[in-house]
């Protein structure tokens, strides 16, 4: 995560910062920095130059949260002037707990909303890709009752489930 954040607050950047060619001679191609290294440039960077936005997505499927959890926080408390995190994610309490103390606003998900728009991709797939509008009616609505009513909200999940469906012959 922190090589990705680096590679692309870097690449948005007109002119590579001293503090980052330094680094890069410090490794060179064949060593990985540490973490602790990565996460000071970064937030180096980040108190230095213009406004960013970080958008992290489904933060609640990271088997790893204490560690991320932890570098959230320490990038905000160090660069909150200059970042604005939006962080995605399922209700789980860890997360809520670490993350409550610096949001500044949190936007729920109906699932509700979010099930009648798994419903409605449902259908669209169901009538109209190739492998799968030639099932039986009763085969396609059996699918999309048990998928609409296991998803949780998880569109990639049904995408995934689909994509297995995709390969039965019947």
């Amino acid at each position: 995560l922190l090589r990705s954040l680096l590679s692309q607050v870097v690449s948005q950047s007109v002119s590579v910062s001293e503090a980052v060619k330094k680094l890069f001679d410090e490794y060179g191609d064949n060593r990985q920095p540490t973490v602790a290294k990565l996460k000071s440039l970064l937030t180096q960077i980040l108190k230095d130059g213009q406004k960013t936005v970080v958008l992290l997505d489904a933060l609640d499927e990271c088997s790893e949260r204490g560690p991320l959890l932890r570098l959230l926080s320490d990038i905000h408390e160090q660069c909150s002037k200059s970042i604005n995190l939006l962080l995605t994610s399922r209700k789980e309490r860890d997360l809520e707990v670490v993350l409550g103390r610096f949001a500044t606003q949190n936007v729920s998900m109906q699932q509700a909303a979010v099930d009648g728009d798994i419903k409605s991709f449902l259908q669209n797939q169901l009538s109209a890709d190739s492998r799968l509008k030639c099932w039986p009616e009763k085969v396609k609505s059996e699918i999309a009752e048990t998928l609409s009513a296991k998803s949780e909200g998880m569109f990639r999940w049904v995408t995934c489930q689909l994509d297995v469906l995709r390969n039965c012959y019947d």
